[in-house]
C-alpha cells in the first residue's frame, strides 16, 4: 500500500516556499469511492496521437479495461495517414468521442480535448501506454484527497524488452528542477485546465508550465505514493531532451529567477549532452545496466 500525502504552496511567489500536510494511507478497500454527484463522467481519460497505429491499440485496450465506470474516453488524433484511425474505428462504439484533423502540436491536441471534455477529473494518456494496473483509477480516484485539485503517483518506465524501472516522483520542493512527475502520472482537475490552458509557445514543457502556475496559485497536489502509468521510453520529450530542458529554463525562470535555478540547468544541458555521447557508444546491455543501477 503506497502513502498518500498532500502539499500546499506555502508562498505564491516562491515555488519552493512549500509545507506538506495530512499524510495519510491509501485505504482502498475500506473507503467509500469519492463520486460525482452530477449525471456525468468522473473521469474523462484522453489520448493524444499522431501517426502511432502500432502503438495505440494497447493504450485504448488499457482504458478500456479499468474496473473504474464513470470514464470517458476522448481520442484526439492530429490527421494521421498511417492507419491510426482505422484503430480508433475498430474501437469506436466503446470510445466517447473522436477527431482526427491537423493542429499545432500535441499541446494544441490536448486543449482540444479538454474543451471536449465533461468529467470533472482529467487524465492524459499518450498512445504506447498503459496504466500500471487494471484498478489504478480506481484505486487513485479512492484515495483521501480532500480539498486537492492535482492527484500524482510514480510510474514505470519501460526501456526495452528486458528493462523497465519503476521512477518514483520526486518531492515537490524540487520542482523548480524540472518536472517531479510526468503528466502521465498525473489527475486533474478538468476547471483547472480551463482557466489555465497549455500554452501554445512551449514545444515540449507545456505541462510543467501548467504545474508551476499551479503551485504558485496556491492549489493543492496530493501524492498517491503508487505507479499510474508504464510509460515506454523515446516520447517527444525524450527525443528532444536539451530542447525539453531549454524549455523548463524558460519556465522555471518565470517563477523563480535565481542564480541557483540558472547554474542548474546549465548543468543539466551540459549533462544531456554528455549522457547522449555515452549512450551512443554503450551497447544496450550496459545501458539497462546503468538504468537498474539508478532506480535500485
Amino acid at each position: 500500500m503506497g502513502r498518500c500525502q498532500q502539499y500546499i504552496v506555502g508562498s505564491k511567489t516562491d515555488i519552493i516556499g512549500m509545507n506538506m500536510i495530512a499524510t495519510k494511507e491509501c485505504d482502498d478497500e475500506s473507503r467509500p469511492l469519492q463520486v460525482s454527484t452530477a449525471e456525468k463522467p468522473f473521469l474523462t481519460v484522453v489520448t493524444v496521437v499522431l501517426n502511432r497505429r502500432e502503438y495505440l491499440e494497447r493504450t485504448i485496450i488499457s482504458v478500456l479495461e479499468q474496473t473504474f465506470k464513470g470514464i470517458e474516453y476522448i481520442i484526439i488524433d492530429g490527421g494521421s495517414t498511417d492507419g491510426t484511425t482505422e484503430v480508433i474505428e475498430k474501437f469506436g462504439n466503446r470510445i466517447s468521442f473522436w477527431k482526427s484533423e491537423p493542429d499545432k502540436g500535441i499541446y494544441d491536441a490536448m486543449n482540444k480535448a479538454v474543451a471536449a471534455a465533461t468529467g470533472e477529473w482529467l487524465h492524459f494518456l499518450n498512445a504506447g501506454d498503459m496504466y500500471y494496473h487494471k484498478d489504478t483509477v480506481q484505486r487513485a480516484l479512492n484515495c483521501p484527497y480532500g480539498a486537492a485539485d492535482l492527484l500524482y503517483g510514480d510510474e514505470e518506465v519501460v526501456y526495452d524488452e528486458e528493462c523497465s524501472v519503476i521512477k518514483k516522483a520526486r518531492p515537490l520542493k524540487d520542482i523548480w528542477k524540472g518536472m517531479a512527475f510526468n503528466h502521465q502520472s498525473l489527475f486533474t482537475k478538468t476547471t483547472l485546465l480551463r482557466r489555465h490552458p497549455f500554452e501554445l509557445t512551449y514545444r515540449i514543457a507545456a505541462d510543467y508550465e501548467f504545474i508551476l502556475f499551479s503551485l504558485a496559485q496556491g492549489t493543492g497536489f496530493y501524492y498517491l505514493g503508487f505507479p499510474i502509468a508504464k510509460v515506454a521510453l523515446g516520447g517527444l520529450s525524450d527525443r528532444n531532451i536539451r530542447v525539453h530542458i531549454r524549455e523548463q529554463w524558460q519556465i522555471a525562470r518565470k517563477f523563480r529567477n535565481t542564480p541557483e535555478v540558472n547554474f542548474y540547468y546549465r548543468y543539466a544541458v551540459i549533462s544531456a549532452t554528455f549522457k547522449k555521447m555515452l549512450k551512443a557508444l554503450l551497447p544496450q546491455h550496459a545501458r539497462n545496466a546503468l538504468v537498474r543501477y539508478k532506480y535500485r
